[in-house]
């Protein structure tokens, strides 16, 4: 049966980008939605997410056949449309605390576009509204893989912070852009199709 995948990229990267492109040739039998927000622009984000997903559901979609695939920022907010919605998710070496780890400024977009973001104090102070926190009332059903390795996050604390919320895999390498992606396959594909 075909699912639909959503891709959330991360912070500085955009749909074009590699993982949205695996996804569609791991699994051309599913539909693959990279889909284009600000991920760094947290009411502009939820926004955009809410949009997406209430159109796939109102189409006629049921959550089941829903699976969010999030990296990095986009990992935050995999755990957050999860939450919301109860849609299954992969949440990879996700920011879980943006507002602290993401810098204000100017930013080049990671692709061809020639595209910059700007990142305000005011913006990453919003993050607060958007974290999901133990109390959460909603249905989260994420997964977490974390590298040991990764650059810019500390994958211990987010292991510490997260394992009693989800199932939290950790890989002693990958780095931040989890290079082991396609040898992932089947394990993804027994996500998707739980």
């Amino acid at each position: 049966m075909s699912k639909f995948i959503v891709y959330l990229h991360g912070f500085r990267s955009s749909p074009l980008g590699g993982k949205t492109q695996i996804l569609e040739e791991m699994f051309p039998q599913h539909k693959v939605i990279g889909c284009d927000y600000f991920p760094h622009s947290p009411d502009k984000a939820s926004q955009e997410l809410l949009s997406v997903i209430n159109k796939l559901l109102d189409d006629g979609v049921i959550t089941n056949d829903l699976f969010i695939v999030g990296t990095s920022l986009g990992g935050f907010w995999a755990q957050w449309v999860s939450d919301r919605f109860g849609i299954r998710a992969l949440s990879i070496n996700p920011s879980l605390h943006p507002d602290d780890t993401l810098p204000s400024g100017i930013f080049s977009v990671f692709d061809q576009s020639g595209r910059q973001i700007e990142v305000s104090s005011k913006e990453l102070t919003q993050f607060m509204d958007y974290k999901v926190g133990d109390e959460s009332e909603h249905r989260s059903n994420c997964t977490v893989w974390l590298a040991k390795n990764v650059e810019l996050l500390d994958s211990k604390a987010t292991q510490n912070e997260l394992f009693k919320k989800y199932s939290v895999r950790m890989f002693e390498n990958g780095g931040h852009r989890f290079e082991q992606f396609i040898e992932m396959k089947e394990d993804l594909q027994s996500l998707i199709e739980q």
